[in-house]
């Protein structure tokens, strides 16, 4: 997936090769976009990292980025790949992060729920029991039966 090398993304771009490039991965030539891939994955993945906080979160983000860039190539417009890619990471990114406090936010929920009905079951055992002890001891064990 990634590289321990040095981030490519600061070499220097020769325009028209770009051009070129863009438009052989617009068409869906694997050579473009693992050309692109390369010049951009750990740029991005430190990008989406840094916006989850999330090691993880982080991983899930930047492959989300790669898959929606292959997914929409069709809709870069220009060849400011660069800024198309880091706006999707981007959007991606806090996607995640909003799924993910709502399923905190659910979880917490069912959980408080589960508490408030251990709860009210609780209680009204309590409540039974204190009834129970006030009758005589026949009557109670032929409740209790």
């Amino acid at each position: 997936m990634m590289r321990n090398q040095p981030t490519s993304d600061r070499r220097p771009v020769d325009e028209e090769f770009l051009a070129t490039v863009i438009e052989a991965f617009k068409a869906g030539d694997k050579q473009a976009v693992r050309m692109l891939y390369d010049r951009y994955d750990q740029a991005i993945y430190r990008f989406c990292r840094h916006l989850v906080v999330d090691e993880a979160l982080g991983r899930d983000a930047f492959q989300e980025t790669f898959i929606r860039m292959y997914e929409h190539r069709q809709d870069l417009r220009g060849t400011n790949i660069q800024s198309w890619l880091f706006t999707i990471a981007r959007r991606v990114s806090l996607n995640l992060l909003r799924a993910r406090r709502r399923t905190h936010e659910e979880f917490n929920e069912t959980l408080h729920e589960s508490v408030d009905h251990i709860d009210s079951d609780v209680l009204l055992r309590e409540h039974i029991d204190r009834a129970l002890a006030l009758l005589p001891v026949a009557l109670r064990e032929a409740l209790i039966l």
